[in-house]
């Protein structure tokens, strides 16, 4: 069974190159295609780089299996592999990935045998880390299939990977390749095709800025990369990062190539051109060492690496070559680090602009060449506000996307508010007919709220007031959404709990994929919903249906979500998004079946049954009933000012403090031991 995406059919992704990253890109593969039973071929010229490279990929997943005791899961798995060294099998390939030496010959040499070899319409790519899709896709006759998909170490678990096009290569296939890669699980970045595109320039300068520090005498291997840890947020320095995926040589030549083509600030330190002709790591501190630096040598060799972060991000930005969010949500991924304009927010603007001047200053430059993006937010003392909501138009409908990756797309402050600032623009834009609505990735629509934002409002001075308050800015957008005047379809692509369910039932319908789950969890955490839970599921599926999910906090499935008619279908997590902007557009035509809406107007609500409440708070559940019978007897715009209140209730009770507490002490999976009280 292939992977089907679209109108293309994956059978069979062959990796080139058995060396430093190849296996690991097929492993990812072959993890993510598994459950398709598509297969996964490695090629190489030389058979003891296939066998390392098959030694590596099996001893990975036989750890894994052993730490989740599932060996037959990596059985299955190792059986979707062909290591080959034979070329004419690379005629079998859906899609080519050439993970080979970053050599521009070598690549030519590849792509122009593949020319012949690959099948007619079968993708051709290559990982390159630094070189341009139209240099490497040169001697291919149809370059409208050639696309650069740049990933990152180690290749399997990272989750960035830079989709770059060359200037033939077809918008249809560029679009595939990033949502099918977010299908399978990565964090796809678009980005033009500059040498070095946009993240490498930046651990590269990073890098080098380190080494000068220890050239300068500043401080040792260990102390600099101790240091980018404490300042940078690096989970693990640059040294020790070079040491793991052998960027040395690549690392030269690139600098190289980034002082001669993008910047004269870029320049190859005198060591790291010893190091790499020698083939020798750096000094890196033990997996368990404690790295002792003092406060003076953290102060300077910090303001040094602030400096070259920086500048580098600024002038990544102000070129133009990646969008705002997607580089900074990639830096923070593919680098495990606190990304560029957050820490920019954090450190204030005009230390940004002073560390960016001293850093040109010691590379030769002119001083106030500091990049505009830093420079005019010096000027006016104004942080970076980066976008975690996207928008992409298709045709006339605009696909809206919440992407949170790390806490599964969670609702908090910032996402509201843009939320309300991308669907105000889109309400205004009259070319937009009609909007989808999705999260990130495979896992999750919406997680939830985000629970420390919630259990703050505890340390507030009048609690209730302050999650009245917080409730009304969350209900802000979600009612300009449900007001929006054009319809707004829900492609939920995995769990809606709390907060996601709410936005969901804001929207005017809803599609899920198989294996969602839907609902209310609030309860748990000693609390009611507050963004419209009590008002808006009753009304949109009765109260038979809408107090299981409510009271119990237990979520519900697919299937029964569109049991009920909170789901308009279930379908696949590959047809989600087509099949949303399909019923946007026909909502906007009028060409589409009626759909179930939330009921504005006042109900007779149906008090609720005997429920089995478990460990759950009868105090919240008090408060949840109340919320349900009193608001859905009004109607709907002054019920959700009853769910408010009650909301509000829950931060007065004792119980409200345990739950939450306990959600942030012993995390998700722990039942509070509530007091109903």
């Amino acid at each position: 069974m292939p992977f089907t995406f679209r109108t293309r059919e994956i059978h069979t992704v062959a990796v080139i190159g058995s060396g430093q990253i190849g296996p690991d890109i097929a492993l990812f593969f072959a993890q993510a295609l598994e459950p398709y039973g598509a297969r996964v071929m490695v090629h190489d010229i030389a058979q003891e780089a296939l066998d390392k490279g098959r030694e590596r990929i099996e001893a990975k997943l036989d750890k894994a299996a052993q730490k989740r005791g599932k060996p037959e899961k990596a059985e299955k798995t190792k059986a979707l592999f062909t290591w080959t060294t034979d070329a004419q099998a690379l005629a079998e390939a859906d899609w080519i990935v050439e993970a080979a030496s970053e050599t521009l010959g070598i690549k030519q040499q590849i792509f122009a045998e593949l020319d012949k070899l690959a099948k007619p319409g079968a993708l051709l790519t290559s990982n390159s880390s630094h070189l341009e899709p139209e240099r490497i896709f040169e001697p291919v006759a149809d370059k409208s299939r050639c696309a650069n998909v740049h990933f990152f170490f180690p290749a399997d678990r990272n989750l960035v990977v830079e989709v770059i096009s060359a200037e033939a290569t077809s918008p249809s296939a560029e679009l595939w390749v990033r949502e099918a890669l977010e299908l399978l699980g990565k964090l796809p970045v678009r980005v033009d095709g500059r040498y070095g595109y946009a993240l490498n320039p930046l651990y590269e300068g990073v890098l080098m800025e380190a080494i000068l520090c220890v050239e300068d005498g500043l401080a040792s291997p260990k102390q600099v990369d101790a240091v980018a840890q404490k300042v940078l947020g690096f989970g693990a320095g640059p040294f020790t990062v070079a040491n793991l995926c052998g960027a040395n040589p690549i690392a030269v030549e690139g600098l190289e190539n980034l002082h001669e083509r993008i910047q004269p600030w870029f320049r190859v330190p005198n060591s790291l051109r010893e190091k790499a002709a020698a083939s020798e790591a750096w000094e890196a501190a033990a997996k368990d060492e404690t790295v002792e630096v003092d406060e003076t040598t953290t102060q300077q060799v910090g303001e040094r690496l602030l400096g070259a972060y920086f500048t580098i991000a600024a002038e990544i930005l102000d070129a133009g070559i990646v969008d705002m969010g997607e580089f900074e949500q990639a830096v923070q991924l593919a680098f495990d680090c606190t990304p560029p304009l957050a820490l920019i927010n954090q450190v204030g603007v005009e230390r940004a602009e002073f560390v960016a001047r001293q850093f040109l200053e010691r590379a030769g430059m002119d001083a106030t060449a500091v990049p505009a993006g830093i420079r005019v937010h010096a000027k006016y003392q104004e942080g970076f506000e980066t976008p975690v909501v996207f928008t992409e138009l298709r045709d006339d409908v605009a696909l809206v996307q919440i992407r949170r990756p790390k806490v599964l797309n969670a609702l908090n402050e910032e996402v509201f508010a843009q939320l309300d600032e991308v669907f105000t623009a889109l309400r205004d834009n009259s070319a937009v007919k009609a909007v989808v609505l999705t999260g990130f990735g495979t896992r999750a629509f919406v997680a939830g709220a985000d629970i420390p934002e919630l259990a703050a409002l505890l340390e507030e001075g009048d609690p209730k007031q302050a999650a009245v308050e917080k409730c009304r800015r969350m209900q802000k957008p979600l009612l300009l959404i449900e007001n929006l005047g054009k319809p707004v379809v829900a492609a939920l692509n995995g769990l809606a709990l709390g907060g996601g369910s709410e936005l969901a039932m804001a929207c005017t319908a809803r599609i899920g994929v198989t294996g969602m789950v839907v609902g209310q969890p609030e309860p748990n955490l000693g609390l009611i919903p507050g963004a419209g839970g009590t008002q808006r599921l009753p009304r949109l599926v009765g109260f038979e249906a809408a107090w299981p999910i409510l009271r119990t906090a237990k979520p519900i499935d697919a299937n029964r979500a569109k049991e009920i008619g909170y789901l308009e279908e279930v379908v696949a997590p590959t047809e989600v998004r087509d099949r949303a902007l399909d019923l946007a557009r026909k909502l906007a035509a009028g060409e589409a079946e009626p759909v179930r809406r939330v009921r504005k107007e006042a109900l007779e609500p149906t008090p609720a049954p005997e429920a089995e409440l478990g460990h759950l708070s009868t105090r919240i559940d008090q408060l949840l009933q109340e919320a349900v019978l009193e608001g859905n007897a009004k109607p709907l715009a002054e019920g959700l000012e009853v769910e408010y209140d009650r909301f509000g209730e829950c931060f007065l009770t004792t119980d409200g403090r345990i739950g939450l507490r306990n959600f942030l002490e012993n995390g998700p999976k722990a039942a509070a031991t509530f007091e109903h009280k």
